[in-house]
């Protein structure tokens, strides 16, 4: 062999050496970011569910958790100590702090081996009402199922124990972490088909106390002691009603068709729309004004073609209350910016639907089908199966007694939502504290 032979075998054994190391430097450094980030993801759900406990404890809705006296403060298991947890294969810290009776601090540190997280959320005492705590994409009081390609993008939990409550077929992820009811068995509740990879980005972890949603109250309608004139519209007609025509009044049906537009002018004022029939089939309602308006809606309620309601305005500027049997099914191609709380009826968006804006529903059903999109801060549905099938989307958070995802449909939990929950009672002796902030 020449020289030059030799030379060029030697270069390359030396780029084969150069490349491998390199090559072990790269998986080297990209483990330990895998590390890291699951390091941190731990810590923060230990600090998370023990938060979620402590306040929980303090509104009575589990095991009572003493508040501190004025400007006291009460630290388990010490100041600087952590206690282990061991389902969650790491250890905690909980604070309370009682700023002059006006504010309670509450500050969780999850630990997972070296890594640290700290949530705080913010009480105000006395405030009472319904204010429960969405930390998760998907909730439920007994079974979850995915199929298909579903996702859930965000941690997820259910108060189930049951034998494979918990159903996640092959080619579907929860992304995060998935909690299971209090003393179940992961390996028996939890169903992961795909047994190469799983199915549960961040692992399985037993809850140390159920999560519990109760039903807001439903609110009073507004009195019937002014009448004013129903509305129809059709053909090429238009119309806007003005505050003094329909604010304080009951108005029996409002109907508007073939494709004409009610203009309601708000003006800067909260305000209130009391109807007997909100009849939307291939209409458009706009609101006009910075004030909000809370819409009631007694007994039937029908949204169909390529109506819209409150396209162009602010989600937050529309809530509608709807206490009638029949069901909320939005059709076609409708489009409801606002947000939605139906007394007992089932909710169904299908076909190419939009709607903007937390639903609320005591019915025993949701289904969100087709190429149907919520963008809700929460489909709050306690006591309803909530199915997602084709394509569904629902960015928010889901509650629910049980749920399922078929075909390609998604839940895509984001922390910073845009949408608000209204200020309704709950069923409790209104002198729970109030959840102010949560970060």
């Amino acid at each position: 062999m020449g020289k030059y032979a030799i030379l060029i075998v030697l270069a390359l054994v030396f780029s084969m050496l150069t490349y491998s190391q390199a090559l072990r430097n790269a998986l080297l450094i990209s483990n330990n970011r895998a590390v890291t980030t699951y390091s941190q993801n731990q810590a923060q759900n230990i600090a998370q569910s023990v938060l979620m406990v402590a306040i929980n404890g303090i509104n009575g809705e589990s095991q009572n958790l003493s508040v501190p006296e004025s400007d006291g403060l009460f630290a388990y298991p010490s100041t600087d100590g952590f206690q282990e947890w061991e389902e969650m294969h790491g250890s905690y810290n909980l604070k309370i702090y009682n700023q002059a009776d006006t504010l309670l601090l509450v500050e969780a540190t999850g630990r997972f081996e070296e890594t640290q997280y700290r949530a705080t959320a913010g009480l105000l005492p006395g405030a009472g009402g319904w204010n429960p705590i969405f930390d998760q994409a998907v909730h439920t009081e007994n079974w979850l199922e995915l199929t298909g390609s579903s996702t859930i993008k965000g941690h997820a939990s259910t108060n189930s124990t049951a034998y494979h409550s918990v159903d996640l077929w092959w080619s579907t992820r929860i992304d995060s972490s998935l909690f299971i009811g209090p003393g179940g068995n992961p390996e028996t509740v939890v169903n992961q088909r795909n047994f190469q990879q799983g199915n549960v980005g961040q692992g399985v972890f037993v809850m140390p106390e159920e999560r519990t949603y109760p039903m807001p109250e439903f609110p009073q309608y507004p009195p019937k002691n002014l009448y004013g004139s129903s509305v129809y519209l059709q053909g090429s007609q238009s119309r806007t009603l003005n505050p003094n025509e329909y604010d304080g009044y009951y108005i029996p049906e409002i109907s508007v068709q073939s494709n004409t537009t009610l203009t309601i002018n708000v003006g800067d004022t909260d305000r209130t729309l009391h109807v007997g029939s909100f009849n939307i089939q291939q209409g458009h309602v706009h609101f006009v004004g910075n004030g909000k308006v809370d819409l009631y809606v007694e007994n039937n309620l029908t949204l169909g073609g390529s109506s819209t309601v409150n396209n162009d305005g602010e989600m937050n500027n529309l809530f509608m209350y709807y206490g009638g049997p029949g069901k909320v099914d939005f059709k076609g191609n409708t489009r409801f910016n606002g947000g939605v709380y139906a007394k007992t009826a089932d909710v169904d968006l299908g076909g190419s639907n939009n709607l903007r804006g937390t639903i609320i529903t005591g019915g025993n059903e949701v289904k969100i089908e087709g190429g149907a999109a919520a963008f809700s801060r929460v489909i709050y549905a306690p006591n309803a199966f909530v199915r997602l099938s084709g394509s569904a989307t629902v960015y928010g958070a889901v509650i629910a007694d049980s749920f399922e995802a078929v075909g390609n449909s998604h839940v895509i939990y984001d922390p910073e939502f845009d949408s608000d929950i209204p200020d309704l009672e709950g069923d409790d002796d209104n002198n729970n504290y109030q959840v102010l902030f949560w970060y």
